[in-house]
């Protein structure tokens, strides 16, 4: 599988060097993700990762009991552990998810129930004590992979994830997120500590990218990407050609004078206000 820039990576090659490591058995399932794989699989996003990009290697298994791994070079965390290996000049990191932990995710996202009588957070129980950026990690890497081993079976589990909810709860989330931060917007603008304010203001505009990608179907799990794929899927969307603008602007102009820097916020909240009534119109 030729991924970018002569990165390869044999899978039968791969599968027999786990199992040599009493890292897999035949049950279960394996699949590849990360940004590498991702830009393989998806020709919009062909400049996602570099050769220095790590493959990430996914395993969920039934049974961890005959699992042998050095604890020096993995950890634990609720259901899942991570090593790290090296094989054939590549590194790789492989993730290793106890088919309750999946079942645990699946079933919770399945129970989301948004209500305005209660703090959003409330409609969605995390599972197994992982944060929000656990479970949209898993989720996008779910998503966007290529599976390996088990093939019919890993897109059994990935048909059970109801993508929608979970893309509908991120968006009431990351629009009441935005709305938090505008106080904090405009109280550090009024005192003329244009530097918080100016910090404060990309933090939102980077929410709304987010939300920007959330409303277009498209889940993601790093913020890095956020900005690379929303600044992707925006020069194609007649509605938002104006955001590369904004972010440039924000991000990348000159904005050491407290004029400028105001005038730049204004704008930038402006802007996502405007998008945010849009999309709430649209819907």
């Amino acid at each position: 599988m030729n991924l970018k820039n002569n990165i390869s990576v044999e899978q039968d090659e791969l599968l027999t060097s786990l199992e040599n490591e009493l890292i897999i058995s035949e049950d279960d399932l394996v699949f590849l993700a990360g940004s590498l794989i991702e830009s393989a699989i998806n020709p919009e996003f062909k400049d996602m990762g570099n050769k220095e990009s790590d493959i990430d290697v996914f395993i969920i298994k039934r049974d961890f009991s005959n699992l042998i791994v050095d604890e020096k070079k993995s950890y634990f965390k609720n259901g899942k552990i991570t090593i790290f290996r090296r094989y054939a000049g590549m590194d790789f990191d492989i993730e290793i998810y106890s088919q309750e932990a999946i079942d645990n995710l699946i079933k919770s996202i399945e129970n989301i129930s948004i209500d305005e009588s209660q703090r959003i957070r409330n409609s969605f129980k995390l599972p197994n004590s992982w944060s929000i950026r656990d479970v949209k990690s898993i989720v996008n890497r779910m998503k966007n992979s290529i599976a390996i081993q088990n093939v019919d079976s890993f897109i059994h589990i990935c048909n059970q994830i109801d993508i929608e909810k979970f893309l509908s709860y991120q968006r009431v989330l990351l629009v009441n997120e935005i709305d938090n931060i505008l106080p904090d917007i405009w109280g550090n603008l009024t005192e003329t500590i244009f530097e918080v304010s100016l910090f404060v203001t990309r933090n939102m505009f980077i929410k709304f990218m987010e939300l920007f990608l959330v409303n277009e179907g498209e889940t993601v799990d790093r913020e890095k990407w956020v900005v690379y794929k929303a600044l992707v899927l925006s020069k194609k969307s007649e509605n938002y050609v104006e955001l590369s603008r904004c972010f440039e602007k924000l991000f990348l102009s000159d904005v050491t004078k407290f004029s400028v820097a105001k005038e730049t916020i204004i704008e930038s909240v402006n802007y996502v206000n405007d998008k945010i009534i849009e999309m709430e119109i649209g819907e």
